[in-house]
């Protein structure tokens, strides 16, 4: 968004002097530090440890990740919210 956004200012000031087309420039430095931050952090800290995962012998975390999206049986069924006394 702040990509699209700066382009539209960027492009309104086109034919502007050049210190208003550089101050409308203010916003691709944002953008291009939080594309970055997304890209390394999102991606190849967190997600490459995720897609790594099933070739850890000592951590993987294959089996507690599906466990947790199994039922459990010692819990009672839910009542639906017409039958609650």
């Amino acid at each position: 968004m702040l990509f699209l956004a700066d382009a539209v200012r960027l492009i309104q000031a086109r034919y502007a002097p050049g210190e208003v087309f550089n101050a409308a420039k203010a916003l691709v430095v944002a953008a291009a530090t939080v594309a970055f931050l997304v890209w390394f952090f999102g991606f190849m800290v967190v997600a490459r440890e995720w897609f790594a995962m099933w070739q850890s012998k000592s951590w993987n975390g294959q089996e507690a990740a599906f466990r947790v999206s199994l039922p459990d049986g010692d819990l009672a069924p839910r009542r639906s919210r017409g039958n609650v006394l």
